[in-house]
């Protein structure tokens, strides 16, 4: 089998680097608010289209578990769900608590760190329009809390505002937010739109702003804020208008009957979220060296997908059969050139395969035999 998108004949890593990049051209392109690196096997992010107007461009984003047989789970492992149906918790959430990202180099002109998170998520049988809802917090009903909760807006080098919102009481780092009172002293009238934003809110000019890169973690997902429970709310804006969220990496798979894990994934490639019901997975953080092991031969590959769209090329492969079922053991680096890899092909298909690399300066820097099964990786070094 070889990496999916493969289409013409050239390396993997170079055919899906050429991708993304003609993808993003002409276009800004960030990092994902969210990392594959904390996500549990068989976990995936979820979000769907948002509301039109100033957020219409944005999303919502909940997590998923994968249960076997087309089914997710929004729960943590070990909650049961008719239990928490009736009497929900902020906890029992799977993204409840999963670390948030900067997706570009900015400023932080305005936040809110300490606002008290809603006591509960809404209930299903609970009208989302009630007056006084009673899954949001006081403070919130009072004009004492902004519908961000606990939220960070940066001001973009590329002159795009972001919004992070609805983070863990106490999550943000006073090293981002300096604002660290629980509540507002006063309510006041604003349009929760930069730069018509809660005065006590806003880090005025003239006074020093915290700066964030590109990848630093900003808080944790929580449910803070004009809310019906845990999940991260991210959008862009400009001029009063709505901004895409073009991004270089992650995967997406539409949410439909029995949707199965294994996808079909598609990489955005510098493109945004695909409107509808999703699943999302985004890229690994590129670190050192990573070693993947124990996949099972029919998920290598959305595994293999996934690592080569986070940007590493694959070093080693190693198959091993256990009870007539056969497996993979991996490690991967951050990618440096065109490469091929392979795994599970006939000895006739490997030679093949191999000839046709070499004819293309490529050098084997890996082979493994298992079960009469080659696997193989080339490189350009």
């Amino acid at each position: 089998m070889t990496h999916s998108v493969t289409t013409t004949a050239c390396p993997v890593a170079l055919c899906l680097a050429a991708l993304i990049f003609a993808g993003a051209a002409g276009a800004q392109s960030y990092d994902t608010p969210l990392k594959a690196d904390d996500l549990a096997a068989g976990e995936r992010y979820r979000t769907d289209s948002h509301a039109s107007g100033i957020q219409s461009l944005g999303r919502d984003i909940g997590a998923r578990r994968w249960l076997g047989d087309g089914k997710w789970s929004g729960l943590k492992s070990g909650v049961d769900a008719e239990v928490d149906a009736k009497n929900p918790k902020n906890t029992s959430n799977l993204i409840y608590g999963k670390p948030f990202y900067a997706m570009e180099d900015g400023e932080v002109v305005g936040c809110w760190a300490n606002a008290v998170e809603n006591p509960r998520p809404m209930r299903g049988d609970e009208d989302p329009k009630m007056a006084s809802p009673p899954w949001h917090a006081s403070d919130l009903k009072t004009g004492l809390m902004a519908g961000g909760g606990n939220h960070i807006w940066v001001l973009q080098s590329n002159g795009v505002y972001a919004l992070y919102a609805h983070a863990i009481p106490g999550s943000i780092p006073a090293s981002v937010c300096p604002n660290r009172d629980v509540r507002f002293a006063k309510s006041l009238s604003y349009s929760n739109r930069w730069p018509d934003v809660h005065p006590y809110v806003e880090i005025k000019s003239g006074v020093a702003r915290p700066k964030v890169k590109k990848g630093q973690k900003l808080g944790l997902v929580g449910n803070s804020g004009s809310s019906s429970g845990p999940h991260l709310h991210v959008h862009m804006e400009k001029d009063a208008k709505s901004q895409p969220m073009n991004f270089a990496r992650g995967m997406t798979t539409p949410i439909v009957d029995s949707t199965d894990i294994n996808g079909p994934w598609t990489p955005l490639k510098g493109k945004p979220l695909p409107e509808g019901k999703i699943l999302f997975w985004p890229p690994h953080a590129l670190g050192t060296k990573l070693t993947w092991n124990g996949t099972a031969q029919a998920d290598f590959q959305r595994t293999f997908d996934h690592f080569a769209d986070s940007g590493y090329w694959m070093d080693t492969i190693v198959c091993k059969v256990n009870n007539g079922k056969i497996s993979y053991d991996t490690t991967w680096s951050p990618v440096k050139d065109g490469w091929f890899g392979w795994f599970g092909i006939s000895e006739a298909s490997y030679k093949a395969k191999k000839a046709d690399a070499e004819s293309k300066g490529m050098k084997e820097t890996w082979h493994n035999i298992c079960n009469g099964s080659h696997s193989a990786v080339f490189k350009k070094v």
